[in-house]
């Protein structure tokens, strides 16, 4: 007799994935982001910022960090992150049907925001897909706060080898964008696609991670729609 698998009620398996996000970086003794920042501060030394008034950001290593139990496969990604001073900071999650090397994108989406930062700010940020009780669940997390939830039915896969990983950034290599850039910090999609823009753009089922200053949001969801061909030229008094 085969023995049906008990799925988690929807409330339960949010609030259990919010807790493994947090607990990624206690598998290791770690209290909290934070700490983990520190180490990595005293290992690799402090972000080299060029130009106060850009975003700095680096990838760093995560191979010794392990999942913590009741995940059952997982893809983890460590960045460490500089804003410059009075910076209003937005997340962009989009998950439906992505474009592979774009920004264009098709479906559903969501953006979090965080207070405006009166004085400049390092951070580190993790980006997870773990599998949990059998689902794949999307973790952002941050000293800031954080989000998490299932990735839509099409990602619910076997294995993270199906999926297609395009990496923004290598390990130890320190990029820096101006306050006005839409930085991407990943996108994941399967390997065949599933429909096509108007102008013959392929779309793959998948989703993406983007960061922007927050008056900047309503552009780019017009622009990953397709709605305008690119993002209009900002204020020289702004962001």
């Amino acid at each position: 007799m085969t023995k049906k698998r008990r799925k988690l009620p929807w409330i339960l398996g949010i609030v259990i994935a919010t807790g493994l996000g947090s607990s990624i970086h206690q598998s290791l003794g770690l209290r909290s982001l934070k700490a983990e920042h520190q180490r990595l501060k005293k290992e690799f030394g402090q972000l080299e910022i060029t130009d106060p008034d850009q975003i700095h950001v680096i990838r760093v290593p995560n191979d010794s960090l392990e999942l913590p139990p009741g995940v059952e496969d997982g893809y983890v990604r460590l960045y460490r992150v500089y804003l410059p001073p009075n910076f209003s900071a937005c997340f962009s999650t989009r998950q439906g049907e992505i474009a592979s090397n774009s920004i264009r994108s098709r479906g559903g989406g969501h953006g979090s925001w965080g207070m405006q930062n009166q004085d400049a700010e390092e951070f580190l940020l993790s980006i997870a897909i773990l599998k949990v009780d059998g689902e794949w669940i999307h973790c952002r997390k941050s000293n800031g706060g954080g989000s998490t939830g299932r990735l839509p039915k099409p990602l619910q896969v076997d294995s993270l080898e199906e999926f297609v990983f395009e990496e923004p950034f290598d390990i130890g290599e320190q990029v820096s964008f101006s306050v006005n850039d839409v930085i991407c910090f990943g996108r994941m999609r399967l390997p065949e696609p599933s429909n096509e823009t108007a102008d013959g753009l392929k779309l793959y089922p998948g989703m993406s991670t983007y960061f922007m200053h927050k008056d900047r949001f309503e552009d780019f969801e017009k622009l990953t729609n397709g709605r305008i061909d690119e993002m209009p030229p900002v204020d020289p008094e702004s962001p």
